[in-house]
């Protein structure tokens, strides 16, 4: 298909035909509301069908106040111009430009007429059905065979697979123009929810300023030196350009951010499920779930401003919090407000071994009968000092001291709890030591090599 307007003004025409048969069905008329179709002569097979099949579909999808000639143009526009990189690298285009963006790409309808093509009848409807949900091209190719009753033909299977993974649906669009915002390719976009496409608005940037976008963006999740220690690795990522290896770095930091950030939320339900099946459970699950979201060390002036949102990770802010709950009014609730604090903050800052010390902290001294929870607080007093040395890199005669710092102050509140630290003492050492290993001989194998 394709449009046509009179150069003088007036006619304006959308062309039918099959690029598969060569057929020339006729056209319809945009001057007219009703989309009036003029058929070629002699008449085609199915011809009005077609016709009137594209005219409900103009009429359904265009915005009343727009011209069918306007909308069509519109979406042909944005299928035919180049791509945004290489209007970037264009010495010859503008500084400042403005990309149109359709909410999905023709995909969905190419794969309908390949199998078409080849004598398979499935609709652009139902090809969408098939990929709803799927991420995989074998499940793709099993769900459309499942929907035709039949297996496809070997010959277009290939094609299909391949057509599969350049497939764009609404929610990859955005997805894809907030990537590009982030790193400060797009500095704008509009929506036309009518049109059904986005107008992106992006200029021409100096060499390194994507790279600085993305070291903002990064700034909000970890510390200053976290993150230039994780952008040191954005040379080696895929791609030939800044653009390309930034949103290489970008997608895979958001969705192992997001994984991690996950697994906590997860965990912490599960911790209250736990705790709702013990006795008087109820009333317990609702404490817990109640400290969680209300904990006093969660509030602004506590745990968030000394950890600076969670970025910042010092040991003496462990220190302070263990010994702020025996000198504040209420022991044993204030043990149970940590936990809440650490808990929940640790669902954002996954990585931060204030957080994880504190737990441990708390729920070796909560959960004393308790046996799953007590192996929760061993593994997380070995998890968070491993993440504390090789946050601070300190050595392991100045990690013990801390250590001995954390056994002295669980010691101050229950003999029997710091036996349990005790029990897993050992198995942090021996982590620790094989980690300045291993270390040790990568130094000395990239030296001598």
């Amino acid at each position: 298909m394709g449009t046509w307007k009179h150069p003088a003004g007036g006619s304006e025409r959308l062309y039918i035909n099959s690029t598969v048969f060569g057929e020339k069905y006729g056209y319809l008329n945009l001057n007219v509301a009703n989309l009036n179709f003029v058929a070629d002569h002699p008449l085609k097979p199915k011809a009005n069908e077609i016709a009137n099949f594209i005219q409900n579909i103009i009429l359904k999808e265009k915005s009343p106040v727009m011209s069918a000639f306007t909308w069509l143009s519109q979406y042909t526009a944005a299928v035919s111009q180049p791509g945004i990189e290489k209007l970037l690298e264009n010495t010859k285009s503008k500084e400042d430009f403005q990309v149109i963006i359709p909410f999905t790409n023709n995909v969905i309808e190419v794969i309908s007429n390949v199998l078409d093509s080849n004598l398979v009848n499935f609709t652009p409807s139902q090809v969408k059905e098939a990929q709803n949900f799927c991420n995989d091209k074998a499940e793709f190719i099993s769900k459309i065979e499942k929907g035709y009753g039949a297996p496809l033909p070997p010959v277009c299977i290939p094609e299909i697979m391949n057509l599969f993974t350049k497939i764009r649906n609404e929610e990859d669009t955005y997805k894809a123009i907030y990537r590009l915002s982030i790193i400060g390719v797009v500095d704008d976009y509009t929506v036309d929810y009518n049109s059904k496409t986005i107008s992106a608005h992006i200029s021409k940037k100096p060499q390194g300023h994507y790279t600085l976008k993305l070291k903002e963006y990064l700034l909000q999740y970890n510390s200053p030196e976290k993150t230039d220690e994780k952008l040191e690795r954005l040379p080696f990522y895929k791609g030939n350009t800044e653009i390309q290896k930034c949103l290489g770095f970008l997608i895979k930091f958001v969705y192992e951010e997001t994984a991690i950030q996950r697994r906590a939320a997860i965990d912490a339900m599960e911790e209250a499920c736990i705790i709702g099946l013990e006795e008087n459970g109820s009333q317990k699950f609702k404490e817990f779930i109640d400290l969680y979201m209300n904990s006093k060390y969660a509030r602004p002036q506590y745990l968030p401003s000394d950890t600076e949102r969670g970025l910042k990770a010092d040991f003496s802010i462990v220190e302070k919090y263990m010994n702020l709950v025996s000198k504040e009014v209420g022991e044993i609730n204030n043990f149970k407000h940590l936990r809440g604090a650490a808990t929940r903050l640790l669902v954002q800052r996954p990585d931060n071994f204030v957080f994880i010390l504190l737990k441990s902290f708390s729920v070796i001294l909560i959960e004393k009968e308790n046996e799953d929870f007590i192996k929760e607080a061993q593994t997380d007093f070995i998890k968070g000092f491993l993440k504390a040395q090789e946050t601070t890199k300190e050595d392991i005669y100045t990690l013990k001291q801390k250590v001995d710092t954390f056994k002295a102050k669980v010691n101050g509140f229950d003999l029997e709890a710091v036996e349990k630290i005790e029990e897993v003492e050992s198995a942090l050492y021996l982590n620790l030591h094989s980690n300045w290993l291993t270390n040790f001989n990568n130094k000395f194998a990239n030296n001598y090599a």
